[in-house]
């Protein structure tokens, strides 16, 4: 992939830091009242998950503008690069993830 394409990216709460596409067709959430959402990747722009110091809860930007805070249950992250191939992450080690429109 080059840099010069369109890109997700995605950082991991140890610092670590990957770009290329993210692949997860949809993440599930759970919201106030315990309503559960299926969001669709192409939908999203960004995910940022509850931190220690900064959220309580896991927050997703959406495209028509809604911010949705819940609780994030997907347990996987899928990535695909040309420097890692095709790798999955634990969600929970996953502090946000940057997506590109298109």
């Amino acid at each position: 992939m080059k840099i010069a394409e369109a890109v997700d990216f995605v950082q991991m709460r140890d610092g670590t830091s990957f770009v290329g596409a993210v692949t997860t067709p949809t993440f599930d959430m759970v919201i106030a009242g315990g309503t559960h959402l299926t969001l669709k990747r192409e939908n999203l722009i960004s995910i940022e998950m509850r931190s220690r110091t900064g959220l309580p809860k896991d927050r997703v930007h959406t495209k028509d503008g809604s911010q949705i805070f819940g609780d994030l249950v997907t347990k996987t992250l899928d990535l695909k690069s040309d420097e890692t191939g095709s790798i999955q992450l634990a969600v929970a080690d996953v502090l946000v993830v940057q997506l590109t429109f298109g």
